[in-house]
């Protein structure tokens, strides 16, 4: 990626499968601490709503890695969202 002029840094998994992943991420959602788009990541949220039983669950794994650093970075406890870039 870096390659590619992507900004880029590994993630430690600390042991954790994906299931394990996304589940921490369940408060944040609630809460309302992660905020989704009106419209835009329906792919994302059908992943999330049913992980385990979709066939795919590669955004879902992305977007558990993703809310954990962001939130690991949060110092000031406020929202974040779901930005879907259209290309």
């Amino acid at each position: 990626m870096r390659e590619l002029g992507v900004r880029a840094e590994g993630i430690k998994l600390h042991g954790q499968d994906k299931r394990a992943r996304l589940a921490l991420t369940t408060n944040y959602i609630f809460n309302g601490v992660i905020l989704f788009p009106s419209h835009g990541a329906e792919d994302l949220i059908n992943q999330l709503v049913n992980f385990g039983v979709e066939k795919y669950d590669d955004l879902a794994d992305a977007f558990s890695l993703l809310a954990h650093k962001v939130m690991s970075r949060n110092k000031l406890g406020g929202s974040f969202g779901v930005l879907i870039s259209e290309r």
